[in-house]
């Protein structure tokens, strides 16, 4: 005879029993928690990269300003040629019937570490104190990057005025 035949029937039901939870911690061990551990860990992924995707969104927004001020900058640099600027600069002061007594333009200053010169315009120049102001609305809407780095502004006989100023802008420099 078999051993299984010399076990009671609660003997048998013992070994059944035994039997089932032995296999069931097998299973557990084997499946069931390496399957919960990869789980625990692509769920902590996740949130590590929903964090990371967020803070990429949020730089995203906080950059979009800068861009746009970048894009208007590089559009002021390709509008400010020197020749371009001695055009628009010179038209101005016709149109403003202001009298060029002197001008002198400076060869372009290169800066170190830079795709961009700084070229100085030096004028001295003779209207009337409305022709003056025209003129400072013209530096001050210009396009480009013109800025004046000084004024002088003189009486003189009969209503005119004399002025002395320096524009400067930067150009880009040519790419070998």
């Amino acid at each position: 005879m078999s051993s299984g035949a010399r076990l009671s029937a609660r003997e048998r039901t013992l070994a059944t029993l035994t039997a089932a939870v032995m296999g069931c911690a097998v299973l557990y061990l084997s499946g069931v928690q390496p399957a919960l551990a990869r789980y625990r860990e692509l769920a902590a992924t996740r949130e590590t990269l929903a964090e990371k995707v967020a803070k990429l969104d949020r730089s995203i927004r906080e950059n979009r300003p800068y861009k746009r001020e970048l894009s208007d900058l590089k559009k002021r640099i390709e509008a400010s040629d020197a020749a371009l600027v001695w055009n628009r600069v010179e038209q101005g002061l016709v149109a403003r019937e202001l009298k060029i007594v002197q001008n002198t333009k400076s060869n372009p200053e290169k800066r170190p570490k830079s795709a961009y010169s700084l070229v100085r315009f030096q004028l001295q120049l003779e209207g009337s104190l409305s022709s003056v102001v025209k003129l400072l609305e013209l530096v001050e809407s210009d396009p480009g990057l013109l800025r004046a780095s000084a004024w002088e502004i003189n009486a003189q006989p009969r209503d005119r005025f004399g002025v002395s100023l320096s524009l400067s802008t930067l150009t880009a420099l040519e790419r070998e």
